[in-house]
């Protein structure tokens, strides 16, 4: 069943729109928001759902397979970030009743993960920060990878002491110029919320915003092997 965005909703990130439909129409207590790059299998989904055993959200972490020049690069950046706190996923779990409850989050940013995992903090919500199991996440192209960069700014402003230590430190390339593939069209990108109890997936797309701006978005409510 495929539906749009709930037309009360009016967010510049289209994303929100579509996540806050899908949580509206699944009735699963456990959900996972994800990008439509990343992959779960049964087994680290199964776990990451698990964790929500005592919290209203949890972050796991991310990894790239496979791994590009420009990955690589990002790949050293996400161990940075997770030596000295942690690195933002494309993905999340959530309780839907804690996700209602805290009012859900504000569409009218670049990062909504963070601003959902702030949301949730402030509010008095618990918030588990997964070392494992990993998520896989396939490569971006390089184009979308670097219109990503001023997302990934807001990630680094968020964690001001660790962009200071990245700030003091000189970079050493991964790859020549000879291995960086060339620029490719953007592809577009989705959120994916699955509740494995109930065997429900909720989709959403049209969630990537490279200047503000309303985009029209889809959501889909159907079974569980929604990749």
């Amino acid at each position: 069943m495929h539906v749009p965005p709930d037309p009360d909703l009016r967010c510049v990130n289209g994303k929100v729109a579509g996540v806050i439909t899908g949580l509206r129409l699944v009735r699963a207590e456990r959900v996972i928001i994800a990008d439509d790059d990343v992959r779960y299998d049964g087994e680290t989904l199964a776990a990451v759902a698990g964790a929500l055993d005592g919290a209203d959200l949890v972050v796991p972490q991310n990894y790239f397979r496979p791994t590009p020049c420009h990955c690589r690069w990002d790949t050293a950046r996400s161990l940075l970030n997770r030596a000295f706190a942690h690195d933002y996923p494309g993905t999340l779990a959530v309780r839907r009743t804690a996700f209602h409850r805290f009012g859900c989050y504000d569409g009218e940013v670049l990062f909504e993960n963070l601003e959902l995992i702030r949301t949730v903090r402030a509010r008095g919500g618990t918030v588990r920060y997964l070392r494992s199991p990993l998520v896989r996440r396939l490569p971006p192209d390089v184009r979308t990878f670097l219109s990503q960069r001023v997302r990934q700014a807001y990630d680094s402003f968020a964690q001001l002491l660790l962009m200071a230590v990245q700030r003091s430190t000189r970079s050493t390339p991964l790859c020549s110029p000879a291995d960086a593939p060339r620029p490719a069209a953007v592809a577009q990108p989705s959120v994916t919320a699955a509740s494995p109890g109930s065997r429900f997936v909720v989709r959403s797309r049209g969630g990537r915003r490279r200047r503000p701006g309303p985009r029209p978005g889809r959501s889909s409510l159907r079974g569980r092997r929604g990749r």
